[in-house]
């Protein structure tokens, strides 16, 4: 996205991101993985629950680079190392990708069958967004992990918790599927499972290529899912993986469509109802969750007086004078629309005359 056009979840000027976009930026540079949208189920686990925008499309991960896996551990610690457990540890069937190596006074270890270091994760936590006074969550994947007998976290040499294998867990899902249309919220259900289990909810669109990320590690057997927020399918999956100490058991719901959304498109500049003389400059954006962020090609300006005035993220127009409607519209690759409107006011000025 050119560097001075505005971000369409910032809703500001060109010089701000959004903290959604931050969040995915760092996770991709120092992708240390954090589950999204924590805390969005009812019956959480007392974890912190940072705060992300409604309009949500959570980092994917591609399935195409399995091997044998890779364990997503999950947790949560006070800054000064007081304090710290874990949250639960995934197994998951695809590789996620690892972390840049960091310096840190906290390490998660895991220790194989053998009782010998196989793995570990060192770092301090960023305070940057969240206080110091605040819990610090954390997640990490470890690709290829071998046969574990446990999961250790520390802080410098005090060992704060430790993850063991338990009674293996089963799970099975138990609500319908999805409807195709739908605004109002879904609800996945599951069970039966151990009662010590935890649960992560994901979704995939393209029968299993890719998956993202619905819940945090959350208690419970009940997950509501805003389908107004997912990616359109023909070869939707909901799975639930649960987890009980290092042992996992997945169950999917597959084989059902969701309908395309249309794509989400804010004009910044100019503001409504500001009056203005002589050339406009207008700038928008578009974001669609099939496609992504959509070209400039595809964002075509209209007057309901000049009628199209031209396209992409930033324009140029002379307009004729007087109340003019402006509008953005939208064209995704599933032909659905979406436009942003204003009205503005060009003013008349009248020549000067000296006497």
């Amino acid at each position: 996205m050119p560097g001075a056009t505005p971000e369409l979840l910032a809703g500001c000027n060109a010089g701000w991101i959004s903290d959604y976009t931050y969040r995915a930026l760092y996770e991709q540079l120092v992708p240390v993985n954090p589950v999204v949208a924590l805390g969005q189920s009812g019956a959480a686990l007392p974890a912190f629950t940072p705060q992300l925008p409604d309009f949500v499309q959570p980092l994917s991960v591609n399935s195409a680079s399995v091997d044998s896996g890779s364990l997503l551990v999950t947790g949560r610690v006070a800054l000064d190392g007081s304090t710290g457990r874990f949250l639960a540890a995934f197994e998951l069937p695809e590789n996620r990708g690892t972390s840049f190596i960091q310096q840190g006074d906290f390490r998660v270890v895991l220790i194989d069958k053998n009782g010998h270091e196989a793995a570990l994760r060192t770092w301090n936590p960023d305070t940057t967004n969240l206080g110091p006074n605040s819990p610090q969550p954390f997640a990490f994947t470890f690709n290829n992990p071998p046969d574990l007998s446990a999961v250790r976290l520390y802080y410098q040499d005090t060992l704060l918790d430790e993850l063991t294998p338990g009674t293996p867990p089963t799970v099975t899902i138990t609500s319908p599927a999805p409807p195709l249309t739908s605004t109002n919220t879904y609800t996945l259900t599951w069970g039966p499972t151990p009662s010590e289990s935890t649960f992560l909810v994901r979704y995939s669109r393209d029968h299993g290529a890719t998956w993202q990320t619905l819940s945090a590690p959350i208690i419970g057997n009940a997950y509501p899912v805003d389908l107004s927020t997912l990616p359109g399918t023909d070869h939707g999956i909901f799975e639930v993986i649960a987890s009980t100490g290092l042992e996992s058991a997945a169950a999917q719901l597959s084989g059902f469509a969701l309908e395309n959304k249309a794509p989400v498109v804010r004009i910044f500049t100019p503001k409504a109802d500001a009056p203005f003389g002589g050339s406009l400059t207008f700038s928008g954006s578009a974001f669609d969750l099939e496609d992504g962020w959509l070209a400039p090609g595809q964002l075509s300006w209209l007057g309901d007086q000049d009628g199209v005035l031209g396209t992409g993220y930033t324009l140029n127009a002379l307009l004729t004078p007087g109340l003019q409607r402006i509008t953005l519209q939208v064209l995704d690759s599933s032909a659905q629309v979406g436009q942003d409107e204003r009205a503005n006011f060009t003013q008349i000025f009248l020549p000067l005359v000296k006497r």
